[in-house]
């Protein structure tokens, strides 16, 4: 009379086949997973190579012109940006490690 094994025995079985099998060709595996990547960075590269060289730019020859009132506005900001930055050079911090040590030594 044979004895039906549980479904979890069988599972058990089937995951240690599966890791032994995969334990034994762990090296071969990389070194095809190596291969693959370099392979498909090449074709990338080649085709993005490919697409850049058929591609011809054309010079814009239009100029950036700014009227008076976006220069004033835009001096504005930059004006304004140091004045923040001079702030916060200016700006004293409490310094939170020497409020620790006073703590211990109290």
């Amino acid at each position: 009379m044979k004895i039906r094994m549980n479904n979890t025995e069988r599972i058990r079985k089937m995951i240690r086949k599966s890791i032994l099998i995969i334990a034994k060709n762990f090296f071969k595996d990389c070194l095809v997973i190596i291969f693959l990547t370099i392979i498909i960075a090449l074709i990338c590269y080649y085709k993005y190579n490919k697409m850049i060289k058929g591609i011809e730019l054309e010079p814009v020859n239009e100029s950036l012109v700014l009227d008076r009132f976006n220069y004033k506005e835009v001096i504005k900001h930059w004006r304004d940006d140091e004045d923040k930055i001079k702030k916060i050079d200016k700006k004293q911090y409490k310094d939170i490690f020497q409020l620790k040590k006073e703590e211990e030594q109290k």
